[in-house]
C-alpha cells in the first residue's frame, strides 16, 4: 500500500511539474499581420488601401504590418512564424489565384487568421470556390458563387452596431457584391441583407467575423463621397479586427505617451530660412518699378532699374540703416527663444547657407544662434531640398537638365533673355536663378551640383553639424518635398547614425472628418522604414502656402480628436521657417506653443519620438504566464498600454523594470525603466480595501 501511495505521489508530482513547465513556457506574442498585394496593380505598399487607411488602426492595436508582393512569391515560413493573420484588400483578380488560395487554406489550417476585404482575388468559379470556401467555412460563412449586381428590393436583416456604422450610416439599398451566406452558427454577422435575387428571397452577408478571421465586401468598408472626395469608415476597424483576430490580450507598445503623459514634440523644416519677413516694421522697402518674381514658398526676388536722379548728392553716412529681417531670425526671436521649456528640433537646408545660392553670413550666424540654445535639437532638412524623391532613385543629370531648361524657357520672357545676351543683366543673379528651382518643373530646390546620396545626406549632416556647439551632435534627418524617400537614401541616414522623420500628414478635423486621414506610425521602404510625423504641418492648412495663412490654428481640432474618446496620437507642432514671415502664420504657431506649455504633456525631442516609433517595431513581447510578459528590444519606447483594462494594475512587487502606471479614457498606461533591457511585467488587480499591500508608484 505504501509503495502504491508513493508511486501515485510521484506521478502527481511529475504531472504537477509538467503543468508548471507548460504554464511557464515562454510564448512569443505574434504581432505581425502579413499583407499581400500585387505590385502590377499597386506599385508599392505605400499605394495600397491597407497602408493609406487601415495600417493606423492596426498599429494602434499593437500590430506591425509586413507587406509581401505576390509577384515576388508567397510569404515564406520565416515570415509566417510571427504572423497573427494574413490580410488582403484586393479590388482585382490576381494571377495564379489557385496557388494563392491553396496556400491561404494551409495557413488557415495552421491557425493563422485570414481577413479578406474587398474581392476574393479570384473568380467565383467552381474550382476557386472549392478552395475559398474551406477558408470561409472556418469563419462560419459560405461563398455561393452568385453575384448581386442590383437589388432594389432589399432591407437590412442583421446589423451589429459595434462592428458597423462607425462614422457613416448604412445604406438600406444594397450595392453590388458576391452573395455570401451562413454555413453554421459560429459567425458573428456585422451586416446582412434580405433581398430578392433571381425571383427568390435570399440572405446575403457583406461583413462578418468568425473563428477563422473576417470578411467585408467592397462598399461596406469605407465610403468615399464622389462630390467632395471625403471618406468615412462604415466598418469599425478597431472592433472588427479585435473580433476577427480573436480578441488577443497583450501589452501594446504605445507611441503616444511618455511617463504617463501624452507626449509632445516640435520640429521645423528649414524652408524659407533666408526669406524676407512680410510684416509692418520689418518689411524692406520695395524698389520703385520693381517686378516681383516668386522663386519658392515665401521667397520674393525683385528685378529693379535705377533712374540717375541724385547722381551728385552727398552721402549721408551717419544715417541709420535698417537691415532686412529674415524668417529664420524672426523664428528665433518669436518662436524659439521665448519657449526654453519646449524642445524644438530645427532642420537646416544645407544649401541655404551657401553665399552663391542666396545664403551667407547672416544665414550661418542665425543657425549658430539657434543651435546654441539648450532647448534646440540639431537636425538636417537635406542638402538641396528634393521635391520629388522618386526622381533621384534612378538619377539622370541629363534628365534633370532637360527639366531645368524646359522650365527656364517657360519662365523667362524675351526681354530678360535679350538683356542677358547683350550683357546688361546681373550675371550673378542670373546664375543664382539658374541654380534655384523657381517652380514645380524641377525635382529639387537647388540644382547647381549633380545629385548624390553622399552629398544629400553626408554633406548635409556635415554642414549642419559645423554650425552646432561642440557638445551637440546632430540627431535627426527631416524629409523634404513629397516626403517619399527611396530605400537607399533612408538606409544612408540610418548608417549615418541619425533618426529620420516626416510625411504622413495626419489630420482629423472638419475638412478631414474621419480616422481614415490619420496616418500610421511609419512607411515601409523596401527593407528600410521611414517614420512619419505625428501631425501635419502648416502647408496643408494654407493650400501649399498660398493663402489662409492663419489656417494652422486648426491643428488644435486634430489634437483634441486624437486624444478623446481614445488617445490615438501624441502632440506634434510641425511647421516651416517661413511661418515666421507673416504675422498670421506666426501667431498660429505661437498659439500652439502657448497651449502646450500649460497642457498636461511630456515634452521630448523629435529624435526621441523617432526612437519611440522605431521601438514599436523592434519590441519583442513574450508571454511567460497568465498576465505575465517579458518585453525587450524596445529602443526608445518605454510605455505599454492595455485597453479595456478596468481593475488591472501592474504588480510592482513581482515586476522588474516597471516604474508605475496611470489610466486615460479606460486604458491602462504602464511606464518602463529605460535602464532595464529585459522588463518583466506582471499584472494584478486593485487590492481589496483594508488588505495589506505593497505601496505602488503612480504616474498621476
Amino acid at each position: 500500500m505504501l509503495r502504491i501511495i508513493a508511486f501515485i505521489a510521484t506521478v502527481l508530482g511529475v504531472l504537477a511539474s509538467s503543468c508548471v513547465s507548460i504554464e511557464a513556457a515562454p510564448l512569443p506574442v505574434k504581432r505581425d499581420i502579413v499583407v499581400v498585394f500585387d505590385s502590377e496593380r499597386e506599385a508599392t505598399p505605400t499605394h495600397t488601401p491597407v497602408h493609406m487607411r487601415l495600417e493606423f488602426p492596426l498599429n494602434h492595436m499593437g500590430y506591425r504590418l509586413v507587406y509581401r508582393d505576390l509577384r515576388q512569391g508567397l510569404p515564406d515560413a520565416a515570415t509566417m512564424e510571427t504572423a497573427a493573420a494574413v490580410l488582403s484588400w484586393f479590388h482585382y483578380e490576381i494571377d495564379g489565384y489557385e496557388t494563392y488560395f491553396a496556400w491561404l487554406n494551409r495557413m488557415s489550417e495552421q491557425g493563422v487568421k485570414i481577413v479578406i476585404l474587398g474581392s476574393l482575388g479570384g473568380p467565383l468559379s467552381f474550382d476557386a470556390l472549392r478552395l475559398t470556401n474551406r477558408i470561409f467555412g472556418r469563419m462560419g460563412l459560405r461563398v455561393t458563387g452568385e453575384f448581386v449586381s442590383t437589388a432594389l428590393d432589399s432591407r437590412i436583416a442583421t446589423l451589429d452596431p459595434e462592428l458597423m456604422e462607425f462614422e457613416r450610416k448604412i445604406d438600406p439599398v444594397v450595392g453590388e457584391h458576391a452573395l455570401v451566406e451562413r454555413s453554421g452558427p459560429t459567425a458573428r454577422i456585422g451586416l446582412e441583407y434580405s433581398l430578392r435575387f433571381e425571383g427568390q428571397e435570399r440572405q446575403s452577408i457583406v461583413a462578418a467575423v468568425g473563428p477563422g478571421g473576417g470578411y467585408a465586401a467592397h462598399g461596406f468598408i469605407i465610403h468615399g463621397d464622389p462630390a467632395t472626395g471625403a471618406v468615412r469608415w462604415i466598418l469599425n476597424p478597431f472592433a472588427f479586427f479585435e473580433a476577427a483576430l480573436g480578441k488577443p490580450f497583450f501589452p501594446i507598445p504605445d507611441t503616444t505617451t511618455v511617463s504617463g503623459r501624452r507626449l509632445y514634440f516640435s520640429h521645423v523644416d528649414g524652408d524659407g530660412w533666408n526669406n524676407a519677413v512680410q510684416m509692418e516694421g520689418y518689411r524692406p522697402r520695395r524698389p520703385s518699378g520693381g517686378t516681383p518674381t516668386s522663386t519658392s514658398p515665401g521667397r520674393t526676388i525683385y528685378f529693379s532699374h535705377i533712374d540717375g536722379d541724385g547722381w551728385n548728392n552727398a552721402v549721408q553716412i551717419n544715417r541709420p540703416r535698417v537691415e532686412q529681417v529674415t524668417a529664420s531670425q524672426m523664428m528665433l526671436k518669436e518662436l524659439i527663444e521665448p519657449y526654453p521649456d519646449l524642445p524644438v528640433s530645427v532642420g537646416l537646408v544645407a544649401e541655404d547657407t551657401d553665399q552663391e545660392l542666396g545664403g551667407g553670413r547672416q544665414a550661418i550666424e542665425t543657425a549658430r544662434l539657434i543651435y546654441a540654445l539648450p532647448q534646440v535639437e540639431v537636425a538636417s532638412h537635406t542638402c538641396t531640398h528634393p521635391f520629388t524623391w522618386e526622381f533621384f532613385d534612378n538619377y539622370s543629370r541629363e534628365a534633370e537638365y532637360d527639366l531645368i531648361t524646359r522650365g527656364d524657357r517657360q519662365k523667362r520672357d524675351l526681354a530678360s533673355r535679350l538683356m542677358e545676351a547683350i550683357g546688361l543683366a546681373n550675371a550673378a543673379e542670373a546664375r543664382r536663378e539658374r541654380y534655384l528651382a523657381g517652380g514645380s518643373h524641377a525635382p529639387r530646390a537647388y540644382l547647381r551640383d549633380p545629385f548624390s546620396i553622399d552629398r544629400e545626406v553626408g554633406h548635409a549632416l556635415q554642414v549642419t553639424q559645423a554650425l552646432a556647439p561642440p557638445n551637440k551632435k546632430i540627431a535627426l534627418y527631416l524629409w523634404s518635398g513629397n516626403t517619399r524617400p527611396f530605400e537607399t537614401i533612408v538606409r544612408a541616414t540610418r548608417q549615418a547614425g541619425v533618426r529620420n522623420i516626416n510625411g504622413g500628414d495626419t489630420r482629423f478635423d472638419a475638412q478631414h472628418p474621419s480616422l481614415a486621414y490619420v496616418a500610421p506610425i511609419s512607411r515601409v521602404v523596401g527593407s528600410e522604414r521611414q517614420i512619419y510625423a505625428v501631425n501635419s504641418n502648416e502647408n496643408t492648412y494654407t493650400n501649399l502656402w498660398t493663402g489662409h495663412f492663419h489656417g494652422f490654428r486648426q491643428l488644435r481640432e486634430t489634437l483634441e480628436r486624437t486624444e478623446l474618446p481614445r488617445r490615438l496620437k501624441g502632440v506634434n507642432v510641425y511647421y516651416h521657417t517661413y511661418s515666421a514671415e507673416r504675422r498670421a502664420s506666426l501667431e498660429a504657431v505661437r498659439s500652439h506653443l502657448d497651449w502646450a506649455r500649460t497642457a498636461r504633456l511630456a515634452p521630448i525631442k523629435a529624435s526621441h519620438y523617432a526612437a519611440i516609433a522605431d521601438g514599436f517595431f523592434s519590441a519583442k513581447i513574450t508571454q511567460t504566464g497568465e498576465r505575465r510578459w517579458s518585453i525587450s528590444d524596445r529602443d526608445g519606447l518605454q510605455t505599454l498600454r492595455f485597453d479595456q483594462a478596468a481593475g488591472l494594475v501592474p504588480d510592482l512587487s513581482r515586476s522588474v523594470g516597471v516604474l508605475g502606471s496611470t489610466t486615460h479614457a479606460g486604458s491602462l498606461y504602464i511606464a518602463l525603466d529605460a535602464q532595464v533591457a529585459n522588463v518583466s511585467l506582471v499584472l494584478g488587480t486593485h487590492p481589496q480595501p483594508g488588505r495589506a499591500h505593497i505601496a505602488t508608484a503612480s504616474l498621476r
